[in-house]
């Protein structure tokens, strides 16, 4: 390590600093006590050559590519399986010097050091979490990029990105604090219910961002026993009873008898059907255009560890788009989906149906996370229409629970159903109490989206 940092006025001061949460600025350091405590070390090992050694046991690693709702880039194996002399090393650079150097600064007792490279490339990111896991104490980041002497500047993306939480413990946008990679730059934190933290997507097509990474662990983290997480709730209701004639909005094809007998069976055998030319043309058109009306009012939806697009205020609405929105909701598309699906929406045996929707509105950087109130114990069915759609903007993904409760990562064949956005074509799903879906993050470098993209999503209840 950097001998001014392991000198004892320098590790007096700054533990000193971590122990009552002031911020502390000095030449190459920083620490800042909230929203959670974080210190930031340039230059943290004294060999120059260090890092081109690492680089060089780095670009031999076999990555294995990561993909989930919360996640895009490249990650090895754990360090300390790795055939690897330069990275292995490191690791035990990280558990002869620095461990002990984080249990003196911390106040913590450290069992053990994880570590694994990770790589981002252009268009790869790392959404809003918190990190909090078991036994879990310090997290830290070992930056190797730019592995020259070039600068990383903040338009090139993949900042660790820093947010606060509300009063209700809840992370929200902008970020307080961008973190850019500079090579030798060594940064940790301590992990707890506050957090919140992400890896920007990079949007760099000439440098990868390349990390060290992992956890210093200890006992169970007290965090974990106190900290629950707020859940997001949607709020069903029940049909309204207007009088609607769907022959006015919907395409004739789909309100004759022997189609929705074909639907019917296609829900049976596939549980889902994609209807093209859903609604009347002019009538689809009409919606495009009163989406784009610049009194309608959009709100925020997170948090952002759940979710990041923006849903139409309905009390801005008037009109055309007034009427088209209560359809959804009415007693007569509930009777259309009972005998789409022979669900009990209505007829005899129906109890209590309910439905949730909202309009929304997708742009770069919009996403929806497995966090959200997208499952829940219920069996359901969703609905999904796209206007002024885009192609791969707002594609949604559907998984289903392992018999552990938790979801795999998606390979190339463990999604259960991806929609892909179309104009005017209903997507109907039925979801069983085992299954959800995400929104894709959209890439702040699609450069085909110029306007934002907007969806109706519905999700009815027996």
């Amino acid at each position: 390590m950097n001998k001014d940092y392991s000198n004892k006025n320098f590790i007096s001061t700054l533990s000193q600093s971590w122990k009552n949460g002031k911020d502390l600025k000095e030449k190459n350091v920083e620490f800042y006590g909230s929203p959670f405590k974080l210190a930031v070390v340039e230059n943290f090992f004294e060999k120059e050559n260090l890092t081109t050694n690492l680089l060089h046991d780095i670009l031999e690693v076999d990555w294995i590519k990561k993909q989930m709702d919360l996640y895009h880039f490249r990650q090895s194996d754990d360090i300390s399986k790795l055939n690897a002399q330069y990275l292995k090393e490191f690791l035990k650079l990280l558990e002869d010097e620095v461990k002990p150097w984080i249990e003196t600064i911390c106040d913590v007792k450290i069992n053990r050091v994880s570590a694994s490279c990770s790589m981002y490339n252009n268009g790869d990111f790392l959404l809003v979490h918190d990190d909090l896991c078991s036994n879990r104490q310090i997290a830290y980041v070992f930056y190797i990029s730019p592995f020259d002497k070039n600068v990383w500047t903040k338009d090139m993306g993949g900042a660790l990105e820093i947010f606060n939480v509300d009063s209700d413990g809840f992370p929200d946008f902008p970020a307080i604090r961008h973190i850019s990679p500079i090579n030798n730059q060594f940064v940790f934190f301590k992990v707890g219910a506050l957090s919140f933290h992400q890896v920007e997507e990079v949007k760099n097509l000439d440098y990868p961002r390349l990390t060290i990474n992992g956890w210093f662990y200890g006992d169970v983290n007290k965090d974990l026993k106190s900290f629950v997480k707020p859940k997001i709730t949607n709020y069903y209701k029940n049909p309204n009873t207007l009088d609607i004639n769907l022959s006015e909005w919907i395409n004739s094809v789909y309100l004759e008898r022997k189609t929705k007998t074909k639907i019917q069976s296609c829900i049976e055998m596939k549980s889902e059907i994609s209807l093209e030319d859903f609604l009347i043309p002019n009538v689809f058109n009409d919606i495009c255009k009163h989406l784009e009306n610049p009194k309608l009012k959009w709100m925020k939806r997170g948090p952002a560890s759940s979710s990041h697009y923006e849903v139409l205020d309905i009390l801005t609405t008037d009109g055309l788009l007034q009427k088209f929105i209560e359809i959804f909701s009415s007693t007569e598309m509930f009777k259309l989906l009972f005998e789409y699906t022979a669900l009990d929406f209505y007829g005899k045996n129906s109890k209590n149906p309910t439905c949730f929707f909202e309009f929304q509105r997708l742009n770069k950087g919009s996403y929806t996370l497995l966090f959200d109130d997208s499952f829940s114990e219920d069996c359901k069915l969703n609905l999904f229409i796209y206007f002024n759609s885009i192609d791969n903007v707002g594609t949604v993904t559907y998984l289903s629970r392992d018999s552990d409760g938790s979801y795999e990562e998606i390979k190339s064949d463990s999604a259960l159903l991806t929609v892909y956005p179309q104009d005017n074509s209903l997507n109907i799903i039925y979801c069983t109490d085992d299954q959800t879906h995400f929104t894709n993050y959209i890439s702040k470098v699609n450069n085909n989206l110029t306007k934002p993209v907007h969806r109706l999503y519905c999700t009815y209840k027996e």
